[in-house]
């Protein structure tokens, strides 16, 4: 049973990955990533609710990134 539920477990993260590229296709700089989970967790510092500053912070890198013109492209 074991071995079943770390399959589906490692199916699920597989699925997950992507890469942060720049709207005209070339690689995303590092720093700009960087720089943006940066300011997110600035914001969210305060908040109380784990779950709740999770979900916000990965809401503000994402709109950090967007513009700058990175997109999260799935593989």
């Amino acid at each position: 049973m074991r071995i079943y539920m770390a399959i589906i477990l490692l199916m699920t993260l597989v699925g997950c990955g992507g890469v942060y590229v720049r709207v005209d296709g070339t690689a995303a700089d590092p720093r700009d990533i960087k720089e943006c989970e940066y300011e997110a967790a600035k914001a969210t510092a305060g908040q109380i609710s784990g779950m709740l500053a999770g979900w916000n912070k990965g809401d503000l890198i994402h709109q950090c990134l967007e513009l700058r013109g990175i997109k999260l492209k799935r593989k």
